[in-house]
């Protein structure tokens, strides 16, 4: 619509200027002497007495009677005439040269309302950085105090190490005194095997024993009842196993509970990856946006070259400079871009072994358990080990009862045998001779019997031994086993407190990023400040060029400008780069696998374990057949071995941490050490749920330090989104004013090339004053701006064509590509400058 009413008026112009020629054409030269000869000095009261008809036709401007345009008057060169028709036309053309006028103050004093509400703009964005800023400092702080009180912890961690350790060499030491012991007592086996050759032989001279066997037989079968209290004891003992297995299991179901809540967990960071991966797309968008944008850059720098060949060396100093300062910017921002590159990477690699440290404690924690349970199931296989033990110790205490009192009565029995001889007669000595053979056949045969008795009791040590012996190796495995535990401990202890040592260095590299970045942003403001100052020499500069015609040389050096103001790096912080996801889920697998390994072998062993404990059933059912076989043969022992073990359960006896199997039956009262296993127990109990609470504790910190990264990330965000919105705001806003300006000069130079028309002198006292009063305007609101001020060089216009010429009127300043039309009635403003001339005439030239 605007284009369309521009070209009605300029054809209503040109239709003005043709009439005005035909009528006023033949007749100029005449009448211009005729004016000079009467009026004289008369032109000054004629302008001063026009002058308040200016102001009653600015009232009534909106007269439906179309104006001819500005730039018809613009191009003439008129003399002045007296006479209705030209009055009447002048009038009309100074109307609508004071409405340009208005006009183009009142879109000046808009575009200085804008620019300060601009202003303020930025400096409350620039408060809210701030504000930013010290929420962070406060953040890190918080997590230094955090990471002091990780390190308290690791230290008492490598206390309870430390005692653990003295602890374990506690035990090593009783299981080597319990190895000694063991070697007496197979010492005393051998001796016991002596003793029995010689009862053998003993045995031979036995006359009469009936009534000694039933006697035997009487207490025999009391040993078979406290036999079978013992094996009801022990049925209760395998009860209170399958409860423990039954425990196990429920422990297993909840193992199985935690195993699918961290396949939730690992879910959820999956998701988080795939957000990650779409944040880098974005990223990656930006950059493709940011390399297009450079690339215009460049083309228009190109046209800008090309155009400015023959513009001024100043000009060319200038784009230099700028393009100087672009680059240094541009590599600031690189540099700035690989230093967060960096930092993401080395917080992704603290992240993964964060993850790796919890693993590992869980890890250690179920290795713990396990421990525990094996070590229940050692002490209950002791418990059994003691009890028969103590149930051969009965036996054997009643076997030496036995042969006591066979000796007493092999005594009394040679004292009845010499009375019987010195009364009795030697028939019946004859016949008691044979009855004595034959007992002594039937005592050959009965010491045959125990030979092979003995033999049988001798495969049954040896088996105990081996299995004795199998049970040491378990535990030589166990200690190696929690050996190995303790270097892991020792070595994620080591790696804590590297992690430790690696936070402190990106906290101060943080610190010193954002002294960087501080420093940059003041450096910034300074190019900005540069840039306005720069603003305004150009603004001189485009005035000085309108002198020689450049029209395009202004337009190029806006657009330059405005890309310069687009090019400045805004304080952007780049989000963190996203791990590889197919490394992470490897890592989650693995991990998964090797805890069902473990669990899997730890449940081998409890299986091998309650193998071994039906065997030791088994062999004590054995053992309890083969008693009651010997129960009808008496036998003997020596009164030295019976006193040597009462000596042994006389010793003082050693406290242990632990009991193992080699703990064997020297000692008289095992509820002491069962004690002592219980408190044990009870401690390292105690030490577990410590180091879980801790690991709990861990954990909490490690979410709410996560939870700070995403609502840090989330701001960043956020102030990225403002900052793009508002960049686009400015370009959108940019795009329309060059549009504007592209257009008002192509309007410029059609109005240039027409034909060129004159205009009377009257009009320059007025025009004069109103040019003089517009700049006084126009310097008032940059004094209002607190600009730098521009140099009085800058501003002076050349001289056109006559050095010698009167000094010409200051220039109207040039439309700035970012104004906009306030209003679509109002007409567009023309840059223009005037010059009087000797004979008072005025000459009007558009740019």
């Amino acid at each position: 619509m605007s284009e369309k009413k521009r070209t009605r008026k300029v054809a209503a112009g040109r239709k003005l200027l043709q009439q005005y020629r035909q009528r006023n054409g033949p007749a100029r030269p005449a009448e211009s002497k005729k004016r000079k000869m009467k009026e004289g000095g008369s032109p000054k009261t004629n302008t001063t007495g026009d002058y308040p008809l200016l102001k009653g036709a600015a009232q009534d401007h909106r007269d439906p009677e179309p104006p001819p345009p500005l730039g018809t008057v613009t191009a003439a060169r008129v003399q002045s005439i007296t006479g209705p028709n030209n009055t009447k036309d002048l009038e009309r053309h100074n109307q609508h040269l004071v409405l340009a006028l208005d006009s183009s103050t009142i879109q000046k004093q808009q575009l200085c309302i804008e620019i300060q509400k601009l202003k303020q703009e930025m400096k409350e964005l620039q408060d809210q950085w701030g504000k930013d800023n010290k929420k962070m400092a406060c953040v890190h702080e918080a997590l230094k105090a955090e990471l002091e009180q990780h390190k308290l912890s690791i230290q008492m961690l490598i206390r309870d190490k430390s005692d653990l350790q003295s602890a374990l060499a506690h035990k090593q030491q009783e299981a080597d005194e319990r190895a000694l012991e063991q070697e007496g007592l197979t010492s005393c086996l051998q001796a016991a095997q002596q003793r029995v050759t010689e009862l053998e032989t003993t045995l031979s001279a036995v006359n009469t024993t009936q009534n000694e066997t039933e006697n035997n037989n009487i207490e025999l079968m009391k040993a078979l009842t406290r036999v079978k209290l013992q094996l009801q004891e022990k049925a209760r003992s395998i009860e209170d196993l399958e409860d423990e297995n039954t425990e196990l299991q429920e422990r297993l179901e909840v193992l199985l509970t935690q195993k699918a809540d961290m396949k939730m967990e690992i879910q959820k960071f999956q998701e988080e990856l795939v957000e990650r991966a779409e944040l880098e797309g974005q990223l990656n968008n930006m950059k493709e946006l940011v390399a297009r944008l450079k690339e215009e850059r460049d083309t228009f720098a190109e046209d800008l070259r090309l155009e400015s060949s023959t513009g001024k060396e100043k000009v060319q100093q200038l784009l230099e400079q700028l393009q100087k300062e672009l680059k240094t910017l541009e590599e600031q921002l690189h540099l700035q871009v690989e230093d967060n590159q960096s930092l993401s990477l080395q917080n992704l690699e603290q992240q993964q072994w964060l993850w790796i440290l919890e693993k590992k404690a869980e890890e250690w924690a179920q290795h713990a358990e396990y421990r525990c349970k094996i070590l229940e199931t050692m002490e209950k296989e002791q418990e059994t080990l003691k009890r028969t033990l103590v149930h051969n110790r009965q036996l054997k205490g009643e076997l030496a009862q036995l042969q006591d009192a066979l000796q007493r009565l092999s005594a009394e029995k040679g004292e009845l045998a010499s009375i019987l001889h010195t009364e009795q007669q030697k028939t019946t000595l004859q016949g008691k001779l044979d009855e004595l053979e034959e007992e002594f056949k039937e005592g050959k045969d009965v010491a045959e019997f125990k030979r092979q008795a003995a033999e049988g009791v001798q495969e049954l040590h040896d088996k105990y031994l081996a299995q004795v012996q199998e049970l040491s190796a378990t535990c030589k495995q166990h200690r190696a086993t929690s050996q190995q535990l303790m270097s892991e401990k020792e070595a994620l202890q080591q790696h804590l407190l590297k992690q430790s040592h690696l936070m402190e260095q990106l906290k101060q590299e943080q610190v010193q990023s954002k002294l960087l970045a501080q420093v940059e942003r003041e450096k910034l403001q300074d190019t900005l400040k540069c840039l306005e100052a720069t603003r305004q020499e150009n603004a001189q500069l485009r005035a000085q060029l309108s002198t020689l015609a450049f029209p395009r040389e202004d337009e190029g050096l806006s657009q330059e400008e405005d890309k310069g103001e687009e090019a400045t790096p805004h304080d952007v912080t780049v989000p963190e780069d996203v791990e590889n996801p197919q490394t992470m889920w490897d890592f989650y697998m693995d991990a998964l696998s090797i805890a069902e390994g473990r669990k899997a072998r730890m449940s081998r062993q409890l299986q091998e374990q309650q193998a071994r404990c039906g065997c030791l059933s088994q062999l004590a059912a054995q053992c309890q057949r083969k008693l009651q076989s010997q129960a009808t043969f008496p036998q003997r022992c020596i009164h030295r071995l019976f006193s040597k073990r009462k000596q042994d359960t006389q010793a003082p006896k050693k406290r242990l941490h632990i009991c193992f199997p080699e703990d064997l039956a020297g000692k008289g009262h095992p509820q002491s050490h069962v004690d002592d296993l219980h408190h044990r127990c009870s401690q390292l109990t105690q030490h577990l749920t410590a180091m879980e609470e801790t690991i709990v504790l861990y954990k909490e910190q490690l979410e709410i330090l996560e939870k700070l990264c995403q609502e840090k990330e989330q701001c960043v965000s956020q102030l990225s989104q403002e900052k793009r919105r508002k960049r686009k705001e400015l370009k959108e806003l940019l795009l329309h004013l060059i549009g504007e300006s592209t257009e008002c000069q192509d309007m410029m130079l059609a109005a240039a090339q027409a034909p060129v028309a004159e205009a009377p002198s009257d009009l320059s006292v007025p025009l004069k004053t109103e040019v003089r009063e517009e700049q006084q305007g126009c310097e008032d609101v940059h004094l209002q701006e607190n600009l730098k001020p521009v140099p009085e060089e800058a501003g002076a216009p050349g001289p056109l064509e006559n050095p010698t010429a009167e000094p010409p009127v200051p220039l109207l300043p040039a439309i700035q590509p970012q104004q906009e039309p306030t209003d679509e009635g109002k007409e567009s403003c023309l840059p223009f400058f005037y010059k009087p001339q000797a004979d008072d005439a005025f000459e009007i030239i558009t740019i």
